[in-house]
């Protein structure tokens, strides 16, 4: 399928769009990234790095930390589902409905 649904959230995978309420949600191109990668495998924990490692391009150098970063913006914008972001404490996150 090329969309994920979950009630009023849905990701366009081929789109690279993500509206709630059919409203677009902007997002960057790292936090799309992320939501996809989560929203695909629900309930699958993914530390900091493996995140960073499928998201980044290959030259950059990043500090895993930057995902923090990624997953508070994410959260902020995906309102009021940035509950089903969940993190698992010193392990990483996980999307869980």
């Amino acid at each position: 399928a090329n969309t994920i649904r979950f009630k009023d959230l849905v990701i366009d995978k081929k789109g690279r769009e993500v509206r709630i309420n059919e409203t677009k949600i902007e997002l960057t191109k790292s936090e799309f990234d992320i939501l996809l990668l989560l929203a695909e495998n629900l309930n699958i924990v993914f530390s900091r790095e493996k995140i960073l490692d499928r998201i980044r391009a290959d030259e950059l150098e990043l500090s895993d930390r930057i995902i923090d970063y990624q997953i508070s913006g994410l959260r902020k914008k995906i309102k009021p589902y940035s509950e089903y972001i969940k993190t698992v404490r010193g392990i990483g996150y996980k999307f869980k409905t």
